[in-house]
């Protein structure tokens, strides 16, 4: 992997013993370098998605690409990342970097309990009940693994119960394979009238939110077409197909596929 093969390196360089990748040292060390070379082609366990700046989202929108939720202000920086992934580290260091008085929260699990030199760390289990109630109508359509895809929708739903429990109004969510670049609580978006939400074209990896209320009316629409597809015994790719922007993404229904048609019927 590029990430410990440029740890590696810069370990000698320095005369340090081989350290894990998640070592903050080797990671402020390798940090340019591995900037430039992901800017170019996506890491080997998932690419980096975007390397976001409230520049970028401003451009875009004004572009009509981007649905932009107003925010007066964002207080939280909040990951979801089951399992422990080489980039995590990196991932998290780079968004302390530019965002040194916010706080970072990750919501993981054991394996990623050495992020809390980075972040403040929670184990997402604690925040699984509704996760896991859709678990029971949940009906897989996808060219992904269950396991992964299962969980793209369960992170909205651990979520929510996270933004409850810690009664927590404004953050902003990332995906684990979001380099930041930018201060986000000093670039408040202005936008479309104020919904709460952000949808970054069919994704919300950077999903600015500002109240709970429709974070969680999107979450029942999630749960409405799979208890529909249950009640009427009608596959859901089937059910789908009546709405407008529905696209099966090569055979696939994900969180991604909700997003348009909520974008499209809420936002």
């Amino acid at each position: 992997p590029y990430a410990a093969r440029l740890v590696t390196l810069q370990s000698r360089r320095t005369s340090l013993s081989c350290c894990v990748p998640s070592s903050l040292l080797l990671h402020m060390l390798a940090l340019d370098y591995l900037r430039k070379l992901w800017s170019i082609a996506g890491y080997a366990h998932g690419y980096i998605t975007a390397a976001v700046t409230a520049d970028n989202v401003a451009n875009a929108s004004a572009q009509r690409d981007y649905v932009v939720v107003a925010l007066s202000h964002v207080y939280t920086i909040i990951f979801i990342h089951a399992g422990n992934s080489p980039y995590l580290p990196l991932t998290l260091y780079q968004c302390r970097r530019w965002n040194p008085s916010t706080e970072l929260i990750l919501l993981g699990d054991r394996s990623t309990l050495y992020c809390r030199r980075y972040v403040t760390h929670y184990d997402y289990t604690q925040f699984s009940k509704w996760a896991n109630e859709f678990t029971k109508i949940y009906a897989h359509h996808s060219v992904n693994g269950l396991p992964y895809e299962l969980f793209c929708l369960q992170r909205w739903f651990i979520l929510y119960e996270f933004l409850i429990a810690q009664k927590c109004d404004r953050a902003v969510y990332l995906d684990s394979d979001v380099l930041v670049y930018s201060n986000l609580v000093s670039h408040p978006l202005a936008g479309r009238p104020s919904r709460g939400m952000t949808v970054v074209g069919i994704s919300a990896h950077t999903n600015f939110l500002h109240g709970r209320h429709l974070l969680q009316d999107f979450l029942l629409f999630i749960e409405r077409y799979y208890r529909s597809s249950l009640a009427t015994n009608i596959p859901l790719p089937s059910l789908l197909k009546s709405e407008p922007l529905f696209s099966e993404n090569g055979g696939s229904i994900s969180d991604m596929t909700f997003f348009r048609l909520y974008r499209f019927h809420h936002l």
